[in-house]
């Protein structure tokens, strides 16, 4: 994972495109690059910026998300399903079928894992990635699986409004109960 970087102050103008410095073949992103180039932070803005191993530097004036700081195409989907079950508010309605949504999205994953490694030549399938590929598809399932019981337990949910709030949990403690149970780790 790259680090992450902030700059308070963005010493100029940052345009997306940006030209192309003849002598060095370096690209100077505070020029743009004709009128259509984009400008991505002003002068004197704050800024977020990481970089990979491999590529170029990538720019973006809100913290990014956990699926932008990865270039796995795998994790990059599991960490946007993860965000929007989280995101789904404290309605029970939108987080059921949030987690409804995810299930379906990450059962789909696992099956993409599954195909991926039918498509290898047999000598690779029992191989590391071979291994490594089957091991994230059954992971999906298990996931899945756990996703559709919590969109269950969330739909079951009943509080009683005639008891005091200090004596018993609200509609959103019981949400979160639930969501916190959710384990989305997979290698």
């Amino acid at each position: 994972m790259p680090k992450l970087n902030f700059v308070k102050k963005a010493r100029n103008n940052i345009y997306s495109e940006g030209t192309e410095d003849k002598k060095t073949g370096k690209v100077d992103r505070s020029r743009p690059a004709d009128k259509d180039d984009e400008l991505i932070v002003a002068k004197g803005d704050s800024y977020y910026w990481w970089k990979f191993r491999f590529g170029g530097k990538r720019i973006s004036k809100n913290k990014p998300r956990r699926s932008q700081l990865t270039q796995s195409e795998f994790y990059s989907t599991l960490y946007d399903l993860e965000d929007s079950v989280n995101d789904a508010g404290s309605d029970q309605e939108s987080v059921a079928e949030a987690l409804s949504s995810a299930a379906d999205e990450v059962r789909s994953l696992g099956e993409e894992q599954s195909s991926k490694r039918d498509n290898m030549p047999e000598s690779l399938q029992d191989s590391d990635t071979g291994s490594l590929l089957e091991e994230r598809a059954s992971e999906c399932e298990r996931l899945a699986d756990e996703l559709e019981q919590a969109e269950s337990e969330i739909r079951n949910i009943e509080i009683d409004e005639s008891a005091p709030e200090d004596e018993g949990s609200t509609l959103e403690d019981e949400i979160q109960n639930v969501l916190d149970g959710i384990s989305w780790d997979i290698s």
